[in-house]
């Protein structure tokens, strides 16, 4: 998600990654770092992130990784 958020709505991030043993992402709201985590590949991992409102939501991976890493990391409504 890299967009806005609803007011009152809580969000969660939903990460999954291959290829490697981990990966690290921020999550920014409103320009800010609100959150990060690293988390271990080959586990589906679901997490707090934040309750809106907010004009703009990014989530970042942060590290270097190889050719074959592949990952998701993704900001949804809990709902």
């Amino acid at each position: 998600m890299n967009g806005e958020a609803e007011d009152s709505e809580r969000y969660l991030v939903h990460a999954i990654c291959q290829g490697g043993a981990s990966m690290s992402y921020v999550l920014r709201v409103d320009g800010v770092a609100a959150s990060s985590s690293e988390i271990k590949c080959g586990v589906d991992t679901v997490s707090s992130a934040f309750v809106g409102p907010a004009d703009l939501v990014e989530i970042e991976l942060t590290g270097s990784y190889s050719t074959s890493f592949e990952a998701l990391a993704e900001v949804v409504p809990e709902r």
